[in-house]
């Protein structure tokens, strides 16, 4: 499934608007429903352009945070919103054991190695919708779980239509 997402992020080459609030409480919604997670979103009412399975980078962040999580302890996953002038940043937190740094490492240098890579396409197809949405992705492992931060462009004034992407 992962490799049909990553041939299909590479088919587009234009960004589409998007209503972040809106977006996001529509991925949310499946999540809530299992007993197992706890989820709460505070996601501004602002209009972004990005990919067009930018959804799909959403899910990852949410899937990563239940997938790997350890223990008896309740996941919690935080969703919310931080703005500055032209772009708004969506913060995704958990309560985890926190990505390994190696994994870190990786996505900061942006490329692998046989001795560093990552352990697997998700945290790839994040990083490669974010870019191609125009923003950019940070990871902060704190004693709490793990931060991730996805910066974005806000949308373009009306009538300057969708931009094209860099890749």
């Amino acid at each position: 499934e992962k490799v049909s997402y990553l041939e299909e992020v590479f088919s587009h080459d234009r960004t589409v608007p998007w209503s972040l609030r809106s977006e996001v409480d529509q991925i949310l919604e499946d999540y809530r429903r299992n007993p197992k997670v706890t989820i709460t979103a505070d996601v501004e009412d602002i209009d972004i352009d990005v990919y067009p399975r930018f959804d799909i980078a959403i899910r990852e962040l949410v899937d990563n945070a239940i997938t790997h999580h350890v223990g008896d302890e309740q996941v919690a996953i935080s969703v919310h919103t931080e703005r500055t002038d032209g772009q708004v940043t969506l913060v995704v937190e958990d309560n985890g054991p926190g990505l390994p740094a190696d994994e870190i490492e990786v996505l900061r240098a942006e490329a692998e190695t046989d001795l560093e890579h990552g352990s697997g396409t998700g945290l790839w197809l994040i990083h490669w919708i974010v870019t191609r949405s125009g923003g950019d992705l940070s990871v902060d492992v704190l004693d709490t779980g793990t931060r991730v931060r996805v910066r974005l462009p806000t949308a373009a004034p009306d009538g300057d239509g969708p931009r094209p992407t860099d890749g």
